[in-house]
C-alpha cells in the first residue's frame, strides 16, 4: 500500500527524527561534540584549544567553549593525524566515527566506533553509536547480533532496547521489535517514541485496536506530533468505514500542523472520497500525485475521483499514468 510505514526506511527517517529527543544525557551531548572536529568555535578570541591535546576533544567543559566569537576549521586529515598519535584515545576513534557518520560514510564510522567499542567495553555511548550506524547504513542482522552480545551490559537501559528494536524492526521481526518496544515503554513510560513504534509493530500484523491504543498513548506525550496523528488517522481509516470519520478529524488536524506530510495528505484524501467528498479529496491528491508522480496509488486514486466528478479527459490521463507506471514496474 501506497506510502505505509516502510520498515527500512522508517528506521532511517526515525534515527533521525529522534536523535535529538532524551535517550541518554551523555548521547546527546557527545552527538554535538564532532563538530569540535569540523568547525572550533571558541568562547574568547584570546582562548586557544590545543587540539594536539586529546583530552580537550572529551572534556565536557568544551562545550562552553563552543559559543561563536572566532571559528577554525579542523580538517579530516588533522583528525587523522590526532588518531595518529594517540592510537589508543577511545573517544577521538568515537569523534572520527560520529564525524563519518554525519558524512554518511558508513563503512569509515563503522571502522572508527568499533574500534572505540573495543579500546572501552563498558561504553554504552560507543556501543549504541556504533549500532545506530549499523541501523542506518540497514545492516540489520549485524546490529542484532551485536546487541545480543552485549546484552548482559545493557539490559535495563533505553537506548540498547530501543536500538535493538529498531534493528528488528527494520528485519521486519515485528514480534521481537515489539517485545523490545514494550520494554522501552516498561523502563520509561514517558518515552513517546517507545509507543508510536508499538503502534507501528502492532499494526503491521493486522491489530489495529492495540495499535490505536498505544498510539493514542504516544498522543497523550505528544499531543501536536503530526507523525504521531498521521499514524492514528490512517490505522482509524484502515480499522473500517464505522471509523472514518474519526480518521478524517484525526487527519485533518495532523495535515493542519504540518501540511508538508505527503502521507497524511494521501490518506485525508482517501478519506474523502471514501466519504464521498470529491471535491475536497481531488485537491489533495493532486497535490499528492504532483510530489509523487511515480507512485501508482495516489494517480489511481485520482483517477476515480476524476471519474466521479465527471471529468472524463482527466480521469483518462491519470488512468493512462496508472498503466504506464505499472509497465515500467513489470
Amino acid at each position: 500500500m501506497y506510502l505505509t510505514d516502510r520498515p527500512v526506511s522508517a528506521v532511517v527517517e526515525q534515527l533521525a527524527r529522534f536523535r535529538t529527543q532524551r535517550l541518554t544525557p551523555f548521547l546527546l551531548q557527545r552527538r554535538g561534540l564532532p563538530l569540535a572536529l569540523a568547525e572550533i568555535e571558541l568562547s574568547d578570541a584570546a582562548e586557544i584549544i590545543n587540539l594536539d591535546d586529546p583530552s580537550v576533544l572529551a572534556r565536557e567543559s568544551l562545550r562552553p567553549a563552543l559559543v561563536a566569537t572566532r571559528r577554525r576549521e579542523v580538517t579530516q586529515p588533522q583528525a587523522r593525524r590526532l588518531h595518529e598519535q594517540h592510537p589508543n584515545a577511545a573517544e577521538l576513534h568515537a569523534q572520527l566515527g560520529m564525524v563519518h557518520y554525519q558524512l554518511k560514510n558508513y563503512d569509515s564510522a563503522v571502522l572508527s566506533l568499533g574500534r572505540a567499542v573495543q579500546l572501552d567495553e563498558s561504553s554504552q555511548d560507543y556501543t549504541m553509536s556504533l549500532v545506530e550506524v549499523l541501523l542506518a547504513d540497514r545492516r540489520f542482522p549485524v546490529a542484532i547480533k551485536l546487541l545480543s552480545a552485549v546484552e548482559p551490559k545493557f539490559r535495563g537501559k533505553v537506548p540498547f532496547h530501543y536500538n535493538w528494536a529498531l534493528a528488528y524492526y527494520g528485519a521486519r521481526d515485528f514480534s521481537s521489535s515489539l517485545r523490545q518496544f514494550r520494554e522501552v515503554s516498561r523502563i520509561d513510560p514517558q518515552f513517546a517514541p517507545g509507543h508510536y513504534f508499538q503502534g507501528n509493530c502492532l499494526a503491521a500484523v493486522g491489530n489495529y485496536d492495540q495499535a490505536e491504543a498505544a498510539y493514542r498513548t504516544a498522543l497523550t506525550l505528544r499531543p501536536e506530533d503530526s507523525t504521531y496523528l498521521f499514524a492514528l488517522g490512517k490505522i482509524l481509516q484502515l480499522a473500517g468505514p464505522d471509523r472514518l470519520n474519526d480518521s478524517i478529524t484525526t487527519l485533518e488536524k495532523a495535515v493542519k500542523l504540518d501540511r508538508s506530510n505527503t502521507p497524511s495528505l494521501f490518506y485525508l484524501g482517501l478519506g474523502y472520497e471514501k466519504s464521498g467528498q470529491y471535491d475536497r479529496a481531488r485537491v489533495l491528491l493532486e497535490e499528492v500525485a504532483a510530489r509523487q508522480p511515480n507512485q501508482i496509488e495516489p494517480h489511481a486514486a485520482l483517477a476515480r475521483v476524476y471519474y466521479r466528478l465527471k471529468m472524463q479527459e482527466q480521469g483518462d490521463a491519470a488512468a493512462a499514468i496508472v498503466r504506464k507506471l505499472r509497465d515500467r514496474s513489470k
